[in-house]
């Protein structure tokens, strides 16, 4: 499996709130899980699995939108003699910035009903490494493309731990030793309030991640003049999505300052109609979903907007716009 700064999820979570005819309200991330998370992540993402599976489109979001290492977490679900689609009401998952040169790690949370025993008994017939750190049953899947194993962990009866072996490790000692977490990020929480319980699906990043999720949503942005230096300014970013006959979705950047805010909405501008010049000729339906986004600026913070309707959006994932390929 393959981890990278999976900024793209928000693509992914475009398309998934896009079609599901729940309202706009979502569940909350509980500050219980919050809690598990390490303070230095950088980027937490959040899907309310229930409100997703109302869609009657869950079937096709997940074959073309959802990420190849998400779908083998799925499967690895199943296998250990779990129902994904049964037990599993929540996901968020993390993004931790690692050591100088090192990739970045993954580390997220399940929460629904599992069977502890089931699953171990079944892990051993498998033949997959179990162990039991911290009195939590720790079930070895296998290595990642960077060498780091990869792992389920489940810490109790509604609650699993997935992702790299040390960040599910760490996990398990701060949950029964307590100790500063995702609680202490200070950034991330200010972000998280603007999100938290407001809607279905979101995302929230830290100034780094930020910067990243710029460059993969508008890979044409480094055209533009003057794009990157202000880019380099943003302090912060959460994008949340509303259903309203369709999606609505609405991205707030922070910035330094007023006056780069208002050179960044020049800059983001020119970089959406760069994005949907290149796609006009082979994506026309695309192309023009760019050019109905609005950006408006408000003191520090650039607001960006869309309002799609399900029409629209059905043609656009009924020719594989989606398709994510990280």
């Amino acid at each position: 499996m393959r981890t990278r700064f999976v900024c793209a999820a928000l693509s992914l979570i475009a398309v998934t709130c896009s079609l599901a005819p729940a309202p706009a309200a979502g569940q909350a991330l509980a500050s219980q899980v919050m809690g598990l998370y390490p303070e230095r992540t950088g980027e937490v993402i959040f899907v309310d699995l229930k409100a997703l599976r109302s869609s009657r489109h869950y079937a096709q979001i997940k074959t073309q939108a959802l990420p190849p290492q998400f779908r083998s977490i799925e499967q690895w679900i199943n296998a250990l003699g779990m129902d994904f689609e049964q037990q599993v009401q929540q996901l968020s998952w993390a993004f931790v910035p690692a050591a100088e040169g090192g990739a970045v790690e993954l580390v997220g949370v399940a929460e629904g009903n599992f069977g502890a025993a089931q699953v171990e008994q079944n892990a051993r017939k498998l033949k997959l490494g179990v162990s039991r750190p911290g009195g939590a049953l720790m079930v070895n899947i296998g290595r990642m493309d960077q060498g780091g194993e990869f792992v389920f962990a489940f810490l109790d009866s509604s609650t699993a731990v997935f992702g790299w072996r040390g960040l599910a490790e760490e996990i398990v000692t701060r949950r029964t030793q307590g100790g500063q977490s995702l609680l202490n990020n200070s950034v991330l929480q200010d972000v998280m309030r603007e999100l938290n319980g407001r809607a279905p699906m979101w995302v929230a990043l830290d100034k780094k991640f930020t910067g990243l999720a710029l460059k993969q949503l508008l890979p044409g942005a480094s055209q533009v003049p003057g794009f990157d230096n202000v880019a380099a300014g943003m302090q912060s970013a959460w994008l949340r999505f509303e259903l309203r006959d369709g999606l609505r979705g609405l991205a707030s950047l922070r910035c330094k300052d007023s006056s780069d805010a208002l050179l960044f909405s020049s800059a983001a501008q020119a970089a959406i109609a760069y994005q949907a010049l290149t796609l006009n000729s082979q994506n026309p339906d695309l192309s023009r979903a760019l050019q109905q986004m609005r950006v408006d600026r408000r003191n520090e913070s650039l607001n960006i907007e869309w309002n799609l309707p399900e029409p629209e959006l059905v043609a656009l994932l009924q020719k594989n716009s989606f398709t994510l390929n990280f």
